[in-house]
Formats: C-alpha cells, structure tokens, sequence
C-alpha cells in the first residue's frame, strides 16, 4: 500500500458512499426466507396412484371440482389426443422420478383414508342393525334363543342320572349330620373288611407246623368251651354233639389219616424200629390190620352195591371211605 498507483479508485469511492449515506448498512441486511405453507390440494398431488380413497378425500374438502374448474375448455381436447402417448411418457416420470414424499404428507394421507372409511363402514352399519336396535328398545322383553352346539364332547351325551330317585329322597330326608356319621361308619367297617381278608389270606400262606399245632389247639379249647356252654343250656343238643364228634373220630380212624405218611414220619418209625426191633413188629402188624380193615369195607360196599343195582354200569365212581363210613355208623 505504500505505493499510489495499487490503490483501486471504484473501490474507494464505493467505500466512502457507504460511509456518507446512513441505513444502508440495515437495507442491504439479509432477510429471513417465509415457510411456505402446505395445502392439501398439494398433498394429493404427490399421490400418482389413483385411488377411490383420494378421489374421497378430494370431493369432501372440495378440491375435485377446483380443478375440474381451472382446466380450460379448448385443453380437454388436446389431453383427449394425447391420453395414448401419456402412458408412456408416465410410466417413463415414475421410472425417473426419485422424489419421496414427505413423512407428515404420508401420515396426513392416512388420516384422511381412515376417516373416509370410517364414515362409509359407520353408514353399512347403521343401515344393517338400526331396525334390530329400534325393536329392541320398545320391546318390553328380550329373548336371546340358544343356538344349537357345534359338537357334543364324548361323556356329555350321557344324561342318565347319577343317583336315582329313592336315594335322592333319602339323601333329602337325612340330616346332614347323619349322613356324615353313616359315610364315616362304611369307611370303618370296610377298612376292618379289608384288614381281616388280608389278615387271613397271610394266614393261609403259613407252612409251619408249629403255627397248625398251635392253631389246633386253640380250635379245640374253643369247641371244648362251646360244648360245656352247650350243656349248660340245652343237653340233648349237647348230646347229639357227642354223638357226631364220635362219629367224626371213627371216620377219622377208619380212613386212617392219623397215620403218618410223610417222609419225616417214616424216618422216625425206622430209627425207633431199628433200635428196638418188638416196637417195629407192633407199627407193622398195627399198618397191616388198618389195610385189612379198608381193604374189607370197600370190598363188601362194592358187594352190597352189586346186590341192589346188577343192571347199573361197572364205570361207576367208588364212594369214597368218608361216605362208607357214613352208611355204616349211621
């Protein structure tokens, strides 16, 4: 700058204006640019696809007839002539077309297709049910009959009762008290049932020969015990009694099953017999006189029955020794 010539002579004479003139520093201040507000009719143009919903939306704000009233007459012919060559000069736009619409324009757009459709459902509906509704409110009395069920479950077909009619009585007339008290009676008794069978079925498993002796004996202390009551109050009675008991031990005897025929038993008698020899001579002819005697009754049985029936077959069954025993004792 120390030179003259480098000084700009428009420049400096530009400064010193700006200099004298006051407010023009304010005036050539930027300005802040005015948003520019969205109609709705601008909305619905983005739309390329046209639907019954828009065409809706644009009849009910009023924008349809605008535009059918800004296109001149003397244009609809020319669109007339080129709606063949639009096709594809649109279809070339949306292929080249890159803009997006705004996310308000879109949420702004469902606001109006939902409100329209609302409108139209609420019209089908009050069309369909607005009788129903008016009868039901002047009816004194609704009725909503059942429908038949779809399907019956398996078990639900049965309709027998489950108590019958007596017991419903009874069940009826009881108290509840009572009802309770027998129930708690039943389970008892059957608990005591089931205990005893229980009881007697291990007893019948039992193989111990000390347990049947002393079962035994028990059994005939309690006979004992029976028969000297049974004298105390009816003696006839006693005496028939005696009579079968005697009875009993003569069969007993004759059919011989006193007499040991176990192992255990035959094992004894030979170590007794081998020590002293008279008693093994005494077991035997004692064995020998008891087949004798059986040997006799089935013989003359056999004889005495041949007698009365000759004509009967020889395949008869032979009574058994408890029954002969029986004719002949009898």
């Amino acid at each position: 700058m120390s030179d003259d010539s480098d000084i700009d002579d428009v420049a400096h004479k530009k400064l010193l204006q700006s200099i004298q003139t006051p407010g023009s520093v304010k005036n050539n201040r930027l300005k802040k640019l005015t948003k520019t507000k969205i109609d709705a009719s601008s909305l619905l143009s983005h739309i390329t696809v046209s639907r019954p919903s828009t065409n809706k939306a644009k009849q009910s704000l009023g924008i349809g007839d605008l535009e059918v009233t800004e296109t001149p007459t003397g244009q609809k012919g020319k669109k007339r002539k080129s709606e063949a060559s639009g096709s594809e000069k649109s279809a070339r736009k949306k292929l080249k077309s890159k803009t997006l619409i705004p996310l308000k324009d879109v949420e702004a757009r469902k606001e109006i297709e939902g409100k329209i459709a609302f409108t139209d459902l609420k019209k089908e509906v009050t069309q369909n049910w607005t009788e129903l509704v008016q009868s039901n409110r002047i009816s004194d009395q609704l009725i909503f009959p059942l429908t038949k069920p779809d399907g019956v479950m398996w078990g639900d077909e049965k309709t027998e009762p489950v108590l019958t009619e007596k017991e419903m009585e009874v069940m009826k007339a009881t108290d509840i008290k009572m009802a309770k008290e027998r129930l708690s009676q039943m389970q008892r008794m059957r608990a005591i049932v089931g205990i005893q069978e229980a009881k007697n079925r291990y007893m019948k498993k039992i193989k111990s020969k000390g347990y049947h002796r002393i079962l035994k004996r028990e059994k005939r202390k309690q006979l004992l015990k029976e028969f000297d009551d049974l004298v105390t109050r009816d003696p006839s009675a006693a005496h028939e009694k005696l009579a079968e008991m005697d009875l009993q031990r003569i069969m007993e005897r004759g059919s011989l099953k006193h007499r040991g025929q176990n192992q255990k038993f035959k094992q004894m008698l030979e170590k007794h017999a081998s020590r002293n020899p008279e008693v093994k001579k005494l077991l035997d002819e004692h064995l020998r006189m008891g087949r004798e005697l059986k040997a006799k009754v089935i013989s003359s049985a056999d004889a005495d029955s041949n007698a009365e029936a000759p004509n009967e077959s020889v395949q008869k069954k032979k009574k058994s020794i408890h029954d002969l025993l029986k004719v002949n004792f009898c």
